[in-house]
């Protein structure tokens, strides 16, 4: 009966815990959004009751979703490890950003149409990462395209302030379909050439739509 009650307390400490470091970083990813602009927010406590843009399981925050909210910065970087899908398009976020220290358990990353700057590292992206859109922001280079996650599908970088003599590739993801560079193939002059690190490992020039295959080596 006794050791019992001590895991129960246990587990109900830790959940406890578990949701009050969710709740903390949760305020810091909205702690730059302007008092004006909270009206568009429900005035509750828990992030996971009915809260616009969020949806959960089983209390955790799996997801956000923010679309043409025009009301400050998120700090996407101040998101739980839990958080699997981030969704902030038409945002005019300002932010620099930082892929170290984006969610670690994230798989679909879209921040899409927004002004977000800094060097985009592509070497420090989510270990579980499938879909990553940084399109239409003003991220710089240079690009590293080495050393991506095993599990990446899609990357769009197009529309971007990346412009490089030579972008680096190699040891692709397995089922990588798409990096995205340019938007049209008049941009392609933004890149002198894509190569990869070894010969052997020379990709499909389909995979970089837009690109000369004669850049392609």
């Amino acid at each position: 009966m006794w050791s019992t009650f001590i895991v129960c307390t246990v587990e109900s400490t830790t959940s406890l815990e578990n949701a009050e470091w969710q709740r903390s970083l949760m305020t810091l990813f909205f702690r730059n959004i302007q008092k004006d602009g909270m009206h568009e927010f429900p005035d509750l406590k828990e992030y996971c009751d009915d809260w616009q843009g969020i949806r959960c399981a089983a209390n955790v925050v799996r997801e956000i979703k923010y679309n043409n909210v025009n009301c400050g910065n998120f700090d996407i970087n101040a998101l739980p490890n839990a958080v699997t899908k981030i969704w902030i398009s038409l945002c005019r976020q300002t932010s620099a950003l930082a892929t170290r220290t984006l969610p670690r358990n994230l798989m679909t990353l879209y921040i899409g149409a927004n002004r977000f700057h800094g060097r985009v590292d592509l070497t420090t992206l989510p270990p579980n990462l499938q879909n990553a859109n940084f399109a239409y922001n003003n991220l710089t280079g240079p690009i590293d395209l080495t050393k991506l996650p095993r599990s990446l599908v899609e990357l769009n970088l197009m529309a971007n302030r990346i412009s490089q003599h030579t972008v680096r590739y190699g040891n692709l993801p397995h089922h990588i379909k798409s990096i995205q560079l340019v938007t049209f193939p008049r941009d392609a002059r933004l890149f002198r050439e894509i190569r990869a690190i070894e010969s052997s490992q020379t990709a499909n020039p389909s995979i970089f739509p837009g690109i000369n295959q004669k850049q392609i080596f």
